[in-house]
Parts: structure tokens; C-alpha cells; sequence
């Protein structure tokens, strides 16, 4: 029998987490699962919406802070592995899976890492993983070159398993042995950036990632990243894309491409437009460095 451990990362959206929970307890899925609810120090009403599902299939793990979205989905894909599943399936709080998609998922289960494929809540693709995502050429501004709704305007036009460069944690599922080799997302980009250093990790490791067409996984919420830069968040986008260019750029060029990026943004005007946009943004990433390749030695 098959066994899936499930992690689903929450804070302070009960509401929006009660649906993905139920999606979730739904699946038509014949093996063994355990659901691993990370609640990053909630202070909504997410206790008494997670207990009131009253399954003996939930665990959950109430942080003591808030350890961002890369924090809780390290804390639980650790669990998951450590409790032994053949399967560690992530997701945020705010998808909601289809009845199948889990089925769909263990279709291919000859392969190592699975993605759903997301759409909106008006059943439109909204699958935004990269197709290609290069860090060897240092004149790309942006090392996302192209994303799967660049090519395919509706799930129909998908290829039953097609293989992208990386993934969000909004419905992708991990063999352990992936895990056993990789080891877990790192905690230390708090927010923004774990899924594509995962992803990368992974194909470094000479893995391929497939897409599947079959596995639908709804987003409850849009994401705009134009307005999310502008944001609070947008100062950890910058930061860890900058440290991801540090650590996997594939030559010296794409290593130190970060430090033009920033003098480009100061020439043109940006940092007065953007308040996230700084020169302490190059110290920031090269420190998050270190605390990850600390941990790696650690």
C-alpha cells in the first residue's frame, strides 16, 4: 500500500484552509495518508477549524513563530519523511485538489517528482513553472525565459506529462528518495525563492521534473507579482533571487550578474520607486549564503 504524506502550510487563512483541507480528506486515493498541517503561529481561528474536521488523518504542528512559508514546508517535509512515506505531497493553504488529482499524481509514479497543474477559480491554466529557467546566460535579466502559460492557453494543449525546469509548492509531490538525496527546502528564505532552489537542487542532481495534465489543483487566490514586489514580500523576492543566482549560477558571469542588476536599478531610477530595492540587498543574499551553506555542513 502506498503512503502519502501530505503537508499543507497555513497562516492566519482558516477559512481558505478549511476548503483545502476538505479537498484533501476527499481524495479518491485507495492507499494509506497522513495530512501534516503547519500552522505558523496562526492567530485566527485556525486551531478550531482544523480540529473541527474531527479525522484521525490529521496532525497538527503548531509553530511558536511565524517561520515563513520556506520554514514551514521545511518543518514538514521533515515530518513527512521522517514518518516514512513513500510520498511527501506540499501544498499552501490556499489550493484546493481536485477529487483525482492525487490518483492522477500516482499515475507516473515510475518518475520522482510530480506537479499538479494549477488553474484559477475560473477552471482557467494558470500554471506559471518555468519551462526553461537559465542561470547560464549572464544578459538575461530574468532567468524564467518562458512558463508553461506562455505555450499552453488551456489544459487540453498539455502533453499528459510534460517536463518543466521547476514548480511552486502548490501541489508537487516528492518520491522520498528525492528527499533522501536532497535533503529539505531550506528554512532560511522565509518566503519566496524555496520552491526554485529546491527545484534547482534537484536537477543538479541529474532528476527531471514533470508537469501532470490530469492532476488539477485549483489556486483559491491570484497572485500578482508586479504588486507582491512592491509589498513587503518584495524584499525577500529580491534577496533570494539574488542568493539563488550566488549559489547555482552556472559560471562567474551569472554569479556576479546580482551586483549589475542593483547598479542598473539605481542608475534608471528604481530605488526611489521601489523602497525594497537597495545596495544592503547584495550584503543580505551573499549572508543568506553562508546560513545555507552553514546548514549544509551543519
Amino acid at each position: 500500500m502506498i503512503s502519502v504524506g501530505i503537508v499543507i502550510v497555513t497562516y492566519n487563512r482558516a477559512d481558505l484552509l478549511s476548503d483545502t483541507l476538505d479537498a484533501v480528506l476527499a481524495q479518491d486515493f485507495s492507499g494509506h495518508k497522513i495530512i501534516y498541517v503547519i500552522d505558523n503561529a496562526s492567530t485566527d481561528h485556525t486551531y478550531e477549524v482544523v480540529h473541527s474536521k474531527d479525522s484521525d488523518l490529521i496532525e497538527y504542528i503548531r509553530s511558536d513563530v511565524n517561520l515563513g512559508g520556506a520554514g514551514g514546508f521545511n518543518l514538514g517535509v521533515r515530518e513527512a519523511y521522517q514518518s516514512q512515506h513513500d510520498w511527501v505531497w506540499v501544498m499552501d493553504d490556499d489550493v484546493v485538489p481536485a477529487k483525482n488529482c492525487l490518483r492522477c499524481l500516482l499515475r507516473y509514479s515510475n518518475k520522482k517528482v510530480l506537479a499538479a497543474a494549477r488553474e484559477n477559480n475560473q477552471s482557467q491554466l494558470a500554471e506559471y513553472s518555468a519551462l526553461e529557467y537559465n542561470l547560464s546566460n549572464p544578459f538575461y535579466i530574468q532567468p524564467k525565459r518562458s512558463q508553461v502559460t506562455d505555450i499552453y492557453k488551456k489544459r487540453e494543449e498539455l502533453p499528459e506529462l510534460l517536463q518543466i525546469d521547476n514548480f511552486s509548492f502548490e501541489g508537487v509531490m516528492f518520491h522520498q528518495s528525492i528527499i533522501s538525496e536532497i535533503g529539505f527546502p531550506y528554512s532560511e528564505y522565509f518566503i519566496s525563492g524555496d520552491d526554485v532552489d529546491y527545484a534547482e537542487r534537484i536537477r543538479l542532481h541529474g532528476y527531471d521534473i514533470y508537469l501532470v495534465r490530469d492532476a488539477k489543483i485549483m489556486r483559491q487566490l491570484e497572485f500578482n507579482q508586479e504588486q507582491a514586489l512592491y509589498s513587503w514580500k518584495g524584499y525577500y523576492m529580491y534577496r533570494n533571487i539574488f542568493a539563488i543566482h550566488f549559489l547555482y549560477g552556472r559560471n562567474f558571469l551569472v554569479k556576479i550578474k546580482p551586483y549589475f542588476l542593483i547598479l542598473g536599478a539605481f542608475a534608471t531610477g528604481q530605488f526611489q520607486k521601489n523602497k525594497n530595492l537597495s545596495f544592503k540587498l547584495i550584503s543580505d543574499a551573499r549572508h543568506l549564503v553562508k546560513q545555507i551553506k552553514e546548514h549544509d555542513n551543519g
